[in-house]
């Protein structure tokens, strides 16, 4: 309640919606925050992980297509912007656009080489699509990253290789 009323006194402050968009998120409200962080986003418009933020509460609320477009918005603010190329290949992917899914993943792996995440969501896209030799190069390169990564390399022995 305290957070709203700053809200409302000073409507114009990005770090006060911002703030209530996280707390109504924590609240189990998701719809309520993205709308809180999305506005937090307009309001800072050159700052990226305000429209990240913004995306992955939109994506809590299952409202897709809000979050594809606070995670563009977020590659437009910073193209470099890894996490948000990584969230926007696992949405593509989830709404049913393999290609445009792999495209995103590869940017964020450009953009951050040694995060295991990042081939290895390739691979696993990949391997639903039935290219099996590119999914299991993808899963090695995760295991060149982390040799630990248990999920890479049960997709390498699935594969028989």
């Amino acid at each position: 309640p305290q957070l709203r009323k700053a809200v409302e006194w000073d409507p114009n402050s990005a770090g006060l919606h911002d703030s209530l968009g996280l707390v109504l998120n924590e609240l189990g409200k998701p719809a309520e925050a993205a709308a809180s962080l999305w506005r937090a986003a307009q309001l800072n418009p050159t700052d990226a992980q305000s429209a990240f933020n913004a995306a992955l509460a939109f994506a809590g609320a299952r409202k897709l297509p809000d979050a594809e477009f606070a995670l563009r918005e977020a590659l437009r603010r910073d193209p470099r912007h890894d996490r948000s190329s990584y969230n926007l290949g696992l949405l593509l992917a989830q709404t049913g656009r393999g290609p445009e899914a792999i495209t995103a993943l590869e940017a964020a792996e450009r953009i951050a080489p040694r995060v295991a995440d990042y081939p290895y969501a390739r691979a696993t896209i990949l391997w639903q699509r039935g290219d099996r030799a590119a999914a299991i190069a993808a899963a090695r390169r995760t295991l060149e990253i982390d040799p630990t990564h248990n999920e890479a390399r049960s997709l390498v022995r699935q594969a028989g290789n």
